[in-house]
């Protein structure tokens, strides 16, 4: 008789020679992205469209696979914010490449800060309603919920009216502190410093280019970061090989 749960009871040697259970997966994960459909955007040659519907099916055959709870979120943003999946579970997501491609069509400004500062706090309120919906004896657990988000843009902001850099920043840096994996995609610039400023951690921030393969490389890498961080695997840091590829 197999025993389903293995992966997640089985000791085995940690650094020290001494044993070690591997985390088991957490109860829910609630993932958030939110991408720039701006004008400037024509330059990325079509990738964020299948980048995206790539993004949500991703998080979903990860939830299937763990068997978890897990709620989808994902915003664009030029002009204005459209929310175009709104905590949705993800057995009643439905997306389609057609879909990606319009909700991700190059348009108007960069309203950045405003939309990213909102969509980071809403994503938390979301994960913290659902824990407190929880049953008592279930909260008394303390279980794990993870919660991921990532931003994709290729500018800086021109037109938000609310929020400033200092205000993404501060709203950054207090989702890490209470445990949100934060992931910041920066098109044509310089991604690393860019996402420091922002609040982001460097190992948590990526530069890719125009390039199909470059930018199809760096989206499907920051995919698999969130698979794992939904996991609960502690090691998100974008690794060096995909920062190589």
């Amino acid at each position: 008789m197999s025993l389903s749960c293995i992966a997640h009871v089985k000791r085995n040697s940690n650094n020290d020679g001494g044993p070690n259970r591997p985390p088991a997966p957490p109860i829910a994960s609630f993932i958030g992205s939110t991408w720039d459909r701006s004008g400037s955007m024509q330059d990325m040659n079509g990738t964020p469209g299948p980048a995206l519907y790539d993004w949500v099916k991703d998080a979903c055959d990860q939830a299937r696979v763990l068997n978890q709870d897990c709620y989808l979120s994902v915003t664009t943003f030029d002009d204005k914010s459209e929310k175009k999946i709104e905590n949705v579970h993800w057995k009643n997501i439905k997306i389609s490449l057609d879909d990606a491609l319009n909700w991700t069509k190059p348009r108007g400004m960069t309203r950045l800060y405003d939309t990213a500062v909102s969509d980071i706090y809403r994503l938390r309120k979301n994960a913290q309603a659902y824990k407190s919906s929880l049953p008592r004896a279930v909260r008394d657990l303390n279980p794990r919920i993870v919660i991921a988000w990532s931003l994709m843009t290729d500018g800086m902001d021109n037109i938000s009216t609310v929020c400033y850099q200092s205000t993404l920043a501060e709203a950054v840096r207090d989702a890490k502190a209470n445990g949100c994996h934060c992931y910041f995609l920066a098109a044509n610039c310089d991604g690393e410093q860019r996402g420091v400023d922002y609040g982001f951690d460097a190992d948590n921030s990526l530069t890719f280019t125009a390039d199909r393969e470059c930018s199809d490389n760096a989206f499907r890498g920051i995919s698999q970061q969130l698979r794992t961080a939904t996991s609960g695997s502690q090691k998100t840091a974008i690794p060096r090989t995909l920062r190589q590829s």
